[in-house]
């Protein structure tokens, strides 16, 4: 997926602009097929990421417990890692390939 980064206004060239985003690319943490990567929580948990072909995984409790298909489960870690827009685009495009649409919220309604 493409970055997507707004250089307009910066008044740069555009072999500037194209080294910018090319860097830019080349700086971002990815995630590559078979590679697991350990995270650190907010409070401080380790969590797992691991990506087998398309699909990206998150050991964190917020990814194991969505409803969802394992290709359309997102989380902050995931987003943190390959970046919200990339991350957010990916479950889009996984949700449209699969004829569905993404509820307003993933995870579990708690009984009560």
């Amino acid at each position: 997926m493409s970055a997507a980064v707004d250089l307009s206004g910066l008044g740069l060239t555009p072999e500037e602009e194209a080294n910018v985003l090319l860097s830019y690319e080349m700086l971002r943490p990815k995630l590559e097929d078979g590679e697991r990567r350990a995270v650190e929580g907010s409070k401080g948990a380790v969590y797992e990421l691991h990506r087998k072909g398309a699909t990206l995984s998150c050991s964190c409790p917020a990814w194991r417990n969505q409803t969802l298909p394992v290709q359309l489960r997102t989380c902050k870690h995931l987003k943190a890692v390959l970046g919200e827009r990339d991350e957010d685009a990916r479950v889009r495009e996984a949700a449209r390939a699969a004829g569905r649409t993404l509820p307003a919220s993933p995870y579990r309604r708690s009984r009560r």
